[in-house]
């Protein structure tokens, strides 16, 4: 990557800071995306396993169409923050022309995370934050750079290497965050909205704007731990 003067330094304020402005700026955009990519997967989810008796096969159905619709809306916001760093708003067309060539390797990355769900929840805890910590920048790697899923692994381990400890007080400071917010919403929520027929609304609407942050945090992240411009060719192969 060609290096980049002008680029801020890797700390988690700077990440913090620079993600709550992209997402500012682009906050139409990324809601409306998270959102609506949730309302598909609640309504694909009705559709096809209503009828699932099988729980293993309803299992892996659902990690199926939640690892799909991860891999189109993680993408989609990966290309919303290349534009943003490119001075450009990220367009509807493009951004899921970007989503669709790059859905395999993500699709496969999205469905072993979202594996670690069938593990006792400590274990899955652990397990999450040490494989974000270590590929933090493996997903931007795998959008922008069109790389293969062991490639874009190798990458974002590179990356991180001897930021790992920042990398974790980002994922730390950040999931505090908005575990306080979290417990103030469930404070206020009427009684029996925590229920599991509640839970696509929590999903939706509570969730999914949750991830907007940490999935503009990693393509934040790529930029800066690689000191990279948004403008040089390996990046602008995707807004051919």
């Amino acid at each position: 990557m060609t290096p980049n003067n002008n680029m801020p330094p890797f700390t988690i304020a700077q990440v913090i800071r620079i993600s709550f402005s992209v997402i500012g700026r682009n906050l139409v955009v990324l809601l409306g995306l998270s959102v609506a990519l949730g309302l598909v997967a609640n309504q694909i989810h009705r559709v096809v396993l209503s009828g699932v008796e099988n729980a293993v096969l309803f299992a892996v159905g659902e990690m199926v169409i939640y690892a799909a619709t991860s891999a189109l809306f993680a993408s989609s916001v990966v290309f919303t923050v290349a534009s943003d760093a490119r001075g450009s708003k990220g367009k509807l067309a493009p951004m899921l022309r970007c989503a669709v060539e790059a859905f395999g390797p993500v699709f496969v990355l999205s469905f072993l995370l979202n594996g670690l769900s069938a593990l006792p929840w400590l274990i899955t805890l652990v397990l999450f934050l040490a494989l974000h910590v270590v590929f933090w920048t493996a997903l931007p790697a795998l959008v922008l750079e069109r790389k293969g899923l062991v490639s874009a692994l190798q990458l974002g381990s590179r990356h991180s290497r001897g930021k790992r400890w920042q990398v974790a007080g980002l994922a730390l400071v950040a999931s505090a965050f908005f575990a306080v917010v979290l417990i103030g919403l469930w404070s206020l929520a009427p009684y029996g909205s925590m229920s599991d027929e509640h839970q696509a609304f929590w999903d939706i609407f509570v969730f999914a704007p949750i991830d907007v942050f940490f999935v503009v945090a990693m393509a934040v992240s790529y930029f800066l731990m690689n000191d990279s411009d948004p403008n040089e060719e390996t990046v602008l192969s995707v807004f051919d």
